[in-house]
């Protein structure tokens, strides 16, 4: 397992053949034999609301990347739900992200699963773990919440 800062990681992993990930193929692309592979990565931070209600879930990005490797486009896989914007954070993260380049490879696509996992002991810092070929796991900490009264 590889720690990782829980925003961004360097990274040159293989992530998954062309094609293997997400659905449809693309218009007007042509088919591509290069395989992607991670050069860097950000996660996603996990939101305070979908936190609180105790929301832990993968959540599948189907990306598209060009010759370049930049991603350009990223969508909530379908039949996916966008609960407590677990999707939105997701898709963000994984616009962030940045692959090999193809010069003769239009278009590449593949799936990245973020994982919001079950909280880790209080006073355990927060850890962001990436699991090649394409999982990203993040774990938030419980907060110790002071339930005192004053006065």
């Amino acid at each position: 397992m590889l720690k990782l800062s829980p925003f961004v990681c360097l990274l040159f992993l293989p992530l998954v053949s062309p094609g293997s990930g997400a659905s449809g193929d693309v218009a007007g692309a042509t088919e591509c034999s290069t395989s992607l592979a991670v050069v860097s990565a950000v996660a996603p931070s996990f939101p305070d609301l979908a936190f609180k209600a105790r929301l832990f879930m993968e959540v599948p990005i189907d990306v598209t990347v060009n010759s370049s490797g930049v991603v350009t486009e990223a969508v909530l896989q379908a039949g996916t739900r966008n609960l407590f914007a677990l999707g939105t954070v997701s898709a963000d993260a994984a616009m962030k992200w940045q692959f090999n380049e193809a010069p003769n490879c239009e278009v590449r696509t593949a799936t990245v699963v973020f994982a919001f996992k079950h909280p880790l002991p209080i006073g355990s810092p927060g850890v962001t773990v990436f699991k090649p070929p394409f999982l990203v796991e993040i774990f938030r900490t419980e907060q110790l919440v002071d339930t005192r009264t004053y006065g």
